[in-house]
């Protein structure tokens, strides 16, 4: 069983085009597997067998916002938050974490927003530059997501908390119907501090929003990737997400497709993967 709340902020200053906010997030969760992988929990630092897996976490996550505006030249904007995180028992049942207690930073950047400034070409906060530890998501996560594996000492691996890439440098431009970003990410110390360089289009196109992307990896923790180096792979992708019938708007469609390739270290990337997802929603019920 778990518990856990939205981030909820409150106004600690809010005048003359300068706002600061404060929030708080938090969560707790008691957890029990047993017959835990057909066999017992494989701590994944010690390789020891330690049998089922009871557990509980908890984290709480305080964090610092701020927006500013400019006369005429758009708004800067950043946040700032730290996790406290901390199981007890035996760490969850895929042995990442165990009896582990963490305080690190999460969220730390800033940017910068076009506002009014390009608003008779493009539209207004057309544009968006920022940099620094924070999310960043792709379509429906498919692909990019979470820039956090929630391992190691860092406790809280079934709760996830953390989703904030070590670096994420992105600019955002929204015109209307069509939309991009360009991006630079680095992965934290359990992903092999991966970096993937590339470019993200989306098209709202009434039915639903049509998607492209291409990426590269272009660098990797070598000790990490020893057997499996993904230093070169490229990804090019299409997708449809939230994909809706015209006239028929309670039937949905989700899909997307995706082609790995390029050569790197003594390895030639060539693999595919897909899935398409239909649903339907029953808007006459309660």
């Amino acid at each position: 069983t778990a518990l856990g709340g939205p981030a909820h902020a409150i106004d600690l200053i809010e005048r003359d085009g300068f706002r600061l906010d404060l929030g708080l997030e938090a969560g707790a969760g008691y957890f029990l597997s047993e017959n835990t992988n057909f066999g017992g929990r494989i701590d994944a630092r010690s390789g020891e067998n330690t049998g089922d897996a009871q557990w509980g976490e908890g984290y709480i996550e305080p964090s610092l916002g701020f927006e500013m505006e400019t006369e005429g030249a758009g708004s800067l904007y950043g946040a700032t938050s730290v996790i406290g995180a901390l199981t007890v028992g035996d760490g969850d049942a895929g042995g990442f974490t165990r009896d582990d207690g963490d305080l690190d930073l999460e969220l730390l950047y800033a940017g910068w927003r076009s506002g009014t400034l390009l608003a008779d070409s493009l539209g207004e906060d057309a544009l968006d530059l920022s940099a620094g530890r924070q999310e960043f998501h792709v379509g429906d996560g498919f692909l990019i997501w979470d820039g956090d594996f929630d391992s190691a000492g860092d406790a809280v691996y079934w709760l996830g908390p953390r989703t904030a890439f070590d670096f994420a440098g992105v600019a955002r431009l929204d015109a209307g119907a069509l939309g991009g970003q360009a991006f630079y990410l680095r992965g934290d110390r359990d992903q092999g501090h991966t970096e993937p360089v590339g470019v993200n289009l989306d098209y709202d196109a009434g039915f639903g929003t049509l998607g492209a992307m291409y990426l590269q990896v272009v660098h990797t923790d070598p000790a990490f990737d020893a057997e499996t180096p993904r230093e070169g792979m490229q990804v090019a992708t299409v997708r449809l997400n939230d994909g809706r019938m015209p006239g028929f708007e309670d039937i949905g469609l989700n899909a997307q497709y995706v082609k790995e390739f390029g050569d790197g270290d003594a390895v030639e990337f060539d693999a595919d993967a897909f899935y398409v997802e239909p649903s339907y929603t029953f808007s006459w019920l309660p």
